[in-house]
């Protein structure tokens, strides 16, 4: 077993060290660092305790490219080897399944250690800055390690039951949100009913409340903290992820008797029932044809054949397989129902609270805030999947055979995710349209008279940077260039932000800079792209 799982570790530390992504990923966290101490000297010369506000911004960093990188790299490492039906050649190296889990993801999970651990000597700068202690930042950094084997070994088990990679990655970011919602919920509990509740029950809530790390953190970083670093969150992440992993080795030969997944699937197609086919994606061309249904000598009566309006076969392939259809098209539109629904709560809520009425100007005002973040997010989402399914299935050399141009394909396949995308950008054109206060929302958010000049425009611009940068990952990055897209566009947007507080003028011609900047790199993507696609066709 043991030398199956050095050979294994050690190629995995061997790639990762060749590969560009970790150390690029390493500088983007010193970059990070240095923006912080920026941002930490700029707050200290009016708050004061300039080392907690600037560990506070490195340990919420962290906390937040653990979440997006963790979900994409450590739920692939059994599911990519299904994927290329390599598990199978494994065993039969000899190689036990305890060999294969530890070989797989005890590389993925010393590199991202590695990636934290790095920062530690940098971040006792904090103490020295005053307003925090060195207990402090060893309690976070242990509390981050323990989030950390928890998401390793959470992803091993989903990358180990689940067909795909899209499945196991999907599986881990419902187990993160319910992470962070059931602790939630379990405060909220305990502040208006503890009175009520049976001390046993009392107890395990409690506990619970304890357990995540997105709240553990507010705690540790609290002025006066001194308690140990082994606490409740501690205990219980690492005992997830090593449940995690000894599910993963009793489960592996379940999975490993499992056919390797098909390289494309029907998404969120249905089958066509009786003589109506609304759903199913039918071929490229005309809308409906009258057909008669043959079965066996017997002629059923004429029906309709659910055809698509999508002239363009690349389009049309992407815009069913990738995009949804028109089920795709469905869900988007009942997802931002319930974003003015949460809204409309959310702000009933509030106004409880202040003990004041609603007033559905600011529902709308918040709903087309989160709209517009929505739409940048569902736009990047589409395109990275639509390129990287061709990667990931292996099907670009045999599509650039096609007497084609590349650019013409690769634009046919962005424009064919996008014809689904549309339902979300109809939604926040709509929602302005209808919704009451949603002119005089949009009237505001254009005014360029008030005293954030420009700041419309930037932030227009980094909606836009997101679905162009991970365009651009998509080319390059195997796993996670949706993650990495975001976690881009959000070091941009701290590293803007910390320009304009250097500059302590919002009326400044630096903010319209920023966005040229932002338009700049979203051109730069479509030549990168470009670069790409003839440098795989020439392939």
């Amino acid at each position: 077993m043991f030398p199956g799982v050095m050979a294994l570790l050690e190629r995995s530390l061997r790639v990762d060290a060749r590969a560009w992504g970790p150390h690029l990923a390493r500088f983007g966290l010193m970059t990070a660092i240095y923006i912080s101490v920026i941002v930490a000297v700029e707050a200290g010369l009016t708050f004061g305790a300039p080392g907690l506000r600037f560990f506070g911004t490195v340990a919420y960093l962290d906390l937040t490219f653990m979440t997006l990188l963790g979900i994409s790299f450590f739920s692939t490492a059994i599911t990519e080897e299904k994927e290329e039906d390599t598990l199978g050649l494994m065993l039969m190296a000899g190689i036990s399944p305890l060999g294969i889990l530890l070989g797989k993801s005890g590389g993925r999970l010393a590199q991202a250690l590695l990636l934290v651990a790095v920062q530690y000597p940098f971040t006792l700068l904090a103490v020295t800055m005053g307003g925090i202690t060195q207990a402090q930042v060893q309690a976070t950094f242990v509390a981050l390690f323990a989030y950390l084997i928890m998401l390793s070994g959470i992803g091993l088990l989903f990358s180990t039951v689940a067909h795909r990679s899209q499945t196991a990655a999907t599986c881990l970011l419902l187990a993160v949100i319910a992470y962070w919602g059931v602790p939630a919920s379990c405060i909220l509990i305990l502040a208006n009913f503890r009175g009520s509740l049976p001390p046993i029950f009392a107890y395990i809530l409690e506990y619970v409340s304890h357990s995540s790390v997105f709240f553990q953190m507010g705690t540790v970083l609290t002025t006066g903290y001194n308690e140990s670093v082994f606490t409740r969150q501690v205990v219980t992440n690492f005992s997830a992820g090593g449940l995690g992993f000894l599910l993963s080795w009793a489960l592996f030969g379940l999975a490993a008797r499992q056919p390797s997944s098909e390289a494309s699937s029907r998404e969120l197609l249905s089958r066509p029932i009786g003589h109506w086919r609304w759903f199913s994606p039918g071929r490229p061309g005309e809308p409906f044809r009258l057909v008669e249904k043959h079965q066996s000598s017997r002629v059923t009566p004429i029906g309709f054949e659910r055809l698509s309006v999508i002239s363009n076969p690349i389009a049309w392939k992407d815009f069913y397989f990738v995009a949804g259809g028109q089920t795709g098209v469905l869900i988007r539109l009942a997802v931002f129902a319930s974003i003015y629904l949460f809204c409309y709560e959310a702000m009933n809520d509030f106004f409880i609270g202040n003990m004041r009425t609603v007033e559905l100007k600011s529902v709308t005002r918040l709903y087309l805030g989160l709209s517009m973040l929505a739409v940048s997010l569902d736009a990047g989402m589409l395109v990275s999947r639509s390129l990287h399914a061709e990667i990931r299935s292996q099907t670009l050399a045999s599509l650039f055979l096609l007497p084609i141009s590349p650019g013409r394909i690769l634009y046919s396949k962005i424009g064919g995710t996008l014809l689904a995308w549309l339902a979300s950008a109809a939604c926040l054109f709509g929602g302005t349209i209808l919704l009451p206060g949603g002119v005089e929302c949009f009237h505001d958010f254009l005014d360029f008279q008030n005293r954030t000049q420009l700041f419309q425009v930037w932030f227009v611009s980094l909606l836009l940077l997101l679905p162009h940068v991970a365009a651009a990952f998509a080319l390059y990055v195997r796993w996670g260039a949706f993650p990495l897209a975001i976690a881009c566009t959000i070091g941009c947007l701290m590293l803007e932000v910390t320009i304009f507080s250097s500059q302590r003028v919002l009326d400044s011609p630096i903010v319209a800079l920023a966005a040229l900047g932002n338009f700049f790199i979203c051109g730069m993507c479509h030549v990168v792209l470009r670069v790409r696609v003839e440098e795989l066709a020439s392939k």
